[in-house]
């Protein structure tokens, strides 16, 4: 059965006012903001992360540290492309959608707004743990050291 089916047949009918309209329009503008900031982020990421290798390697510093977080620094800026694009596609689908009524342009926008919270939401998590993990680490080398 195709999506366009199903939808047809198990939705009732939601209706959006215009200033509902409006509001997700000033959304989808704010939300192409961050995509680029994100972007610019990534960018910045990176090539930090390349300049930190490189500076490494050209002042004779230990290469270990230098390199590990020049690749830290990178991977970060790989795992934040994700979110960047989630809000692009939420700005682009989302106008698309009210420029063509078009509801299940709508629903696509929706999931990636859903898909960009729920990273967010599963990164706070991560970074939550990891300093639950590091303040434990420290708690007890610190009290080994004594």
């Amino acid at each position: 059965m195709d999506t366009r089916d199903n939808f047809e047949q198990n939705t009732q009918v939601l209706e959006v006012t215009e200033n509902a309209k409006k509001y997700l329009k000033s959304t989808a503008s704010w939300s192409l903001f961050f995509a680029v900031l994100g972007f610019i982020g990534v960018a910045i990421l990176v090539i930090c992360g390349i300049a930190v290798m490189l500076m490494g390697d050209f002042f004779g510093v230990d290469l270990g540290y230098m390199s590990f977080f020049g690749i830290f620094y990178i991977a970060l800026g790989i795992v934040m492309v994700f979110p960047a694009l989630y809000l692009l596609s939420f700005s682009q689908k989302t106008k698309k959608a009210l420029v063509d009524q078009d509801t299940m342009v709508m629903e696509e926008a929706f999931k990636n707004m859903k898909s960009y919270w729920k990273f967010t939401g599963i990164m706070a998590i991560v970074i939550i743990s990891l300093y639950f993990v590091v303040f434990l680490a420290a708690f007890i080398l610190g009290d080994l050291m004594r």
